[in-house]
């Protein structure tokens, strides 16, 4: 979930009206600003390893969600669930969310994404999920499809197929808001005419995502592509704002690195981590539009054994902790 490519630069964009780019406005800086407020709303997860995530298991995740609470005091948490989870384990999982005052984001990525059939889409495990669980009090809301817009859906989900993929979960399950991660295809849709049939429109998700996974290293050490954060980060709350100004938009926050060095992502220092906070909370930024979300990636790892990932749950990282406490208020 919410996880990038190799990111392209944006060196060519045009000043486009109503950007930060238009009559020579400077570009944010990343500066510290005056939140006000209570801040956006903040989700971690997983709270538990995939595989960890089964009716059999309540006692570990009721003491993953303790834990999440003390540590972070978050109330809001996403997890992701095997394709092969029963009703009786998503049950039990939203159940002792409950029981603990929390409410869940609900996906089955990326193992299990809806797929284009020629005249529709079948959800499969998602929508059997949305059927049965859909008026659970601590279902918050669920996670559609990541990245829809990339070759790794073949290049099947247009502009009109993502709406109509859209329609059909609200179809089964209309109180639900969907989530859509959106890595840089907002950004590419509006600058880049090869991707004119990949843009982003109106009834698309409730809550859109961009991206915020720029602590990387490319072969010349481990870097912030701050640059590349502004670019994305601009153009697409800009078109966001213009196609759909009552959807939610979110961003992640990078809080996960590979314990061995050899992936690409690093785990960012507390210096780093903060810079990237008050850059995606910079007041011109926000003045695009404003974020109602901060997803901090991750708490426990999905796609990877958890002991293979630093990310924000290990003992550490209190300092990343901290950060996140200030930034969401808790």
């Amino acid at each position: 979930m919410f996880i990038l490519g190799k990111p392209r630069g944006f060196g060519k964009l045009a000043r486009l009206p109503g950007t930060l780019w238009e009559s020579g406005k400077p570009r944010p800086t990343g500066e510290t600003v005056s939140r006000g407020g209570e801040g956006p709303l903040c989700i971690t997860g997983n709270v538990v390893e995939i595989k960890d995530a089964v009716s059999k298991n309540r006692g570990e995740i009721e003491k993953a969600l303790d834990e999440i609470k003390k540590e972070i005091g978050f109330t809001l948490v996403t997890q992701n669930f095997l394709s092969d989870s029963t009703e009786n384990d998503w049950k039990a999982f939203l159940d002792a969310a409950q029981a603990k005052g929390i409410k869940v984001l609900a996906t089955f990525l990326p193992a299990s994404p809806p797929k284009w059939t020629g005249n529709g889409f079948d959800l499969g495990v998602n929508e059997t999920f949305l059927l049965k669980m859909q008026n659970h009090p601590a279902l918050f809301g669920f996670f559609l499809i990541d990245e829809p817009f990339h070759k790794k859906h073949e290049w099947q989900i247009t502009t009109k197929r993502m709406q109509q993929l859209y329609r059909q979960a609200k179809d089964i399950a209309p109180n639900v808001p969907m989530f859509v991660g959106f890595s840089r295809e907002i950004s590419k849709g509006e600058t880049d005419p090869k991707f004119s049939d990949f843009r982003f429109a109106k009834g698309m998700c409730d809550y859109c995502g961009m991206s915020a996974l720029e602590f990387r290293n490319y072969g010349d050490g481990n870097k912030f592509y701050k640059d590349m954060l502004l670019d994305n980060q601009t153009v697409s709350r800009m078109v966001v704002a213009r196609e759909d100004p009552n959807a939610k938009i979110y961003s992640t926050v990078q809080v996960f690195g590979s314990v061995s060095g050899k992936s690409s992502y690093y785990m960012p220092s507390e210096e780093e981590l903060q810079e990237m906070v008050d850059t995606l909370l910079s007041s011109q930024l926000q003045t695009e539009k404003e974020l109602d979300m901060l997803v901090w990636q991750s708490w426990r790892s999905f796609d990877v054994a958890d002991s293979g990932q630093l990310n924000l749950s290990k003992p550490q990282f209190e300092g990343h902790r901290n950060i996140a406490r200030e930034a969401c208020g808790t």
